[in-house]
């Protein structure tokens, strides 16, 4: 993949989102991954590099709209936790990185 897809990739995603109006001073959470490996856990087709560019271009366009971007990092031990007795697959693996992906209160 390349620049230009993340970035296409990044746009489509911020436009999907539904801004908070309150202020317009909000906070992003946003994934990331300490290795390749990690990243292609949760994410099986992607790149940790093609995730940071997203990331990247992400964060660019909220902090023009005033919002503050946060990273976390995922691992499969945090999933593996989360999971508990649920049967794995990559359709949960993907739910649990996505429901990471989302608006958070200032702290």
């Amino acid at each position: 993949m390349s620049a230009r897809n993340a970035k296409q990739a990044a746009e489509e995603f911020v436009s999907r989102l539904q801004i908070p109006v309150k202020g317009n001073e909000s906070n992003f959470q946003l994934v990331t991954f300490t290795s390749d490996e990690d990243c292609r856990f949760f994410y099986p087709r992607r790149a940790l590099e093609w995730q940071q560019q997203v990331n990247t271009y992400i964060s660019r366009a909220l902090r023009l709209k005033r919002i503050r971007v946060r990273r976390v990092i995922l691992a499969p031990t945090d999933y593996t936790t989360w999971r508990s007795n649920r049967e794995d697959s990559s359709e949960l693996r993907r739910q649990f990185a996505d429901q990471h992906l989302r608006f958070v209160s200032k702290q």
